[in-house]
């Protein structure tokens, strides 16, 4: 039971890193895009998934 409990902790951990580096990487795209005059929507985390 505790073991499950932490593995699915780990796994929504997890899954906000990889969403954060995915937004890092989209907003890289985003500068480099505007640069070309171009405008994207980048849907941001606001860091408020619950643990």
């Amino acid at each position: 039971q505790a073991l499950d409990e932490r593995k699915t902790m780990l796994e929504s951990v997890i899954s906000a890193l990889e969403l954060e580096e995915a937004n890092e990487v989209a907003e890289k795209n985003v500068n480099a895009d505007a640069d070309n005059g171009n405008e994207t929507e980048v849907m941001k985390s606001d860091g408020s998934e619950d643990f």
